[in-house]
């Protein structure tokens, strides 16, 4: 692992060689953060992490057995092991704010909004709308009720409601199951419409 922590280094000193020079940081700092980019960064870590612990639990994935990290007492090993392809967006988040002189403007809140969006949505991919729709579909098809409280952390009721209204490809009884839970009408479910014509 002493290739890692070398890689580490470098890695960081070239993030920190694109950030304006009075944001610019000598290495990564943690606890606490010596500067305003490692302070944004370790927070961006700690949504990520939290948000990786929940996929775990939700797969029935237990976040203290690892396979690249040790495993300690009260250890999430594994949630540290699955972090790493995604650590790029909380690093994507942090330089667009400190490059875009958007860090004193943003509250902690905003930025975990902002983060949440650069790691749900890959902008050169999709567009945001769609992304959603695809999403929350893919969620409605196949999940359940534990997969749509993660989904209703991410996107409004409103969207997901939508999603349940015009979803023709959802099986009926899937489509009934959604629209007891979110209190729609059947007649107003595309699904359904046709089993349910103007009925609860």
């Amino acid at each position: 692992m002493g290739f890692e922590g070398t890689a580490g280094r470098s890695y960081f000193q070239c993030l920190s060689s694109l950030l304006p020079e009075k944001h610019q940081f000598k290495g990564r700092s943690r606890r606490p953060a010596k500067d305003p980019f490692n302070a944004c960064l370790n927070y961006c870590y700690g949504i990520l992490y939290s948000l990786v612990e929940k996929a775990c639990i939700l797969s029935g994935l237990d976040p203290y057995v690892g396979f690249l990290h040790t495993d300690n007492y009260n250890k999430k090993s594994l949630v540290f092991d699955l972090i790493e392809p995604f650590r790029i967006y909380g690093e994507q988040t942090a330089i667009y704010l400190f490059t875009g002189k958007k860090w004193k403007r943003k509250k902690m809140t905003d930025i975990k909004t902002l983060f949440r969006s650069s790691f749900f949505w890959d902008a050169g991919d999709i567009d945001a709308a769609e992304h959603a729709a695809y999403v929350i579909g893919r969620v409605l098809d196949y999940g359940d009720i534990e997969d749509v409280r993660v989904l209703r952390d991410i996107y409004p009721d409103e969207k997901i409601i939508e999603a349940i209204r015009t979803r023709r490809g959802l099986l009926p009884q899937t489509g009934k199951y959604w629209a007891v839970k979110f209190n729609i009408p059947f007649s107003e479910v595309s699904c359904l419409r046709k089993y349910y014509p103007g009925q609860l």
